[in-house]
């Protein structure tokens, strides 16, 4: 699932951000925290909360350039509940899946509905850091085809109108 091609541009030199705002969400306080002063380092905005609902209710409120999401988390909903919720807010919202389990159907899931990258934890600064320019490239323009964007129905034309 992760380590896929990484573009040049990726390289140990281009991992640092430039402020822009990273939701951490994880029910382990010992992870946010680490997450946090990672991305600290790495010259990024870090917010954190304990759960997908909190990160339901930070994301009514406020926009983030990326959500680090957290796939196992007790009680509430799971990682994918949670960007399913949010996708609701924001359809376009990046997001990058963080996770212990590596062969999980809702992690699968969860990159199938959209997520940008999946990290194994324990990771390193490098792998982290590549991760997080790979979900802040932007997405291509949507792929739905341009025939669908117009009705269907029928409007009759000429004198067979009333018929």
């Amino acid at each position: 699932m992760k380590n896929k091609m990484i573009p040049a541009s990726l390289s140990a030199a281009n991992l640092i951000g430039k402020g822009e705002s990273i939701l951490i969400v994880d029910d382990e306080r010992l992870q946010r925290d680490l997450l946090s002063k990672l991305l600290n380092t790495l010259g990024y905005t870090a917010t954190a909360v304990a759960s997908g609902e909190e990160a339901v209710i930070f994301l009514q409120k406020q926009q983030v350039n990326l959500v680090m999401l957290d796939m196992c988390m007790t009680p509430g909903m799971n990682g994918r509940q949670t960007f399913e919720s949010i996708l609701k807010l924001h359809p376009d919202q990046k997001v990058i899946i963080v996770s212990g389990y590596s062969d999980s159907e809702e992690i699968r899931k969860t990159l199938t509905m959209g997520a940008k990258d999946f990290v194994r934890k324990p990771y390193t600064l490098k792998e982290l850091g590549q991760a997080i320019k790979k979900g802040l490239i932007p997405s291509p323009p949507s792929t739905q085809p341009f025939a669908q964007t117009f009705s269907t129905k029928r409007i009759p034309v000429g004198k067979n109108r009333n018929r």
